[in-house]
């Protein structure tokens, strides 16, 4: 390499080629990163411990049990009419929310269909009270979040699976309805 044709690959002075043979022959420290590796984990399992997250993972946690029971409780529904439903499971769009999305239609595979979004989201200053809200996506986008159903403090987990789940049915009738002004809708004037 020192004696290569092409110039960008020669060694430009001799204190250039002394230093790569210096730094070939003695290579640099191993640095020591299998011991830093247990002290990062060591002080995020350490973190994870701290009573303020666990409380953090609690609420999250019954955040998405509560729309889990209520969308299995939706899905139940719709069998019990035979009718059929899709589903995409619960998930966290950002830190202080849980969504999800149920579909519901006469038919499978019919192209009227209702779909009801449903969210269960952290809401105050301190982020210490939890709300239950749904809307449908086949109506305008409202400006606002909707009208929560629920509100309480987000410790209160078992409160908020059963008034969640508890939800069910009426979001189930309301679907119905909305499903049926969309048959309507579809047939015209009468």
């Amino acid at each position: 390499m020192g004696f290569a044709a092409d110039i960008d690959l020669r060694f430009h002075s001799a204190d250039q080629l002394l230093q790569t043979l210096e730094e070939i022959s003695a290579p640099p420290a191993q640095h020591r990163i299998p011991n830093r590796i247990e002290e990062e984990f060591a002080k995020l399992v350490q973190l994870q411990a701290l009573a303020e997250v666990q409380m953090r993972d609690k609420i999250r946690d019954s955040r998405m049990v509560a729309s889990r029971a209520l969308l299995d409780r939706l899905c139940e529904l719709a069998i019990q009419k035979n009718l059929s439903s899709g589903r995409a499971n619960p998930y966290m769009p950002d830190p202080n929310s849980v969504r999800f999305e149920y579909k519901l239609s006469y038919v499978f595979g019919d192209f009227l269909v209702t779909t009801v979004v449903h969210y269960v989201r952290l809401v105050a200053p301190s982020k210490s009270f939890v709300e239950a809200a749904f809307r449908f996506t086949d109506g305008p986008i409202p400006s606002e979040f909707p009208v929560p159903y629920y509100q309480g403090p987000a410790t209160d987990t078992r409160r908020l699976k059963n008034e969640v789940r508890g939800k069910a049915d009426e979001i189930f009738a309301e679907a119905l309805r909305h499903l049926r002004e969309r048959h309507e809708q579809a047939l015209g004037p009468q």
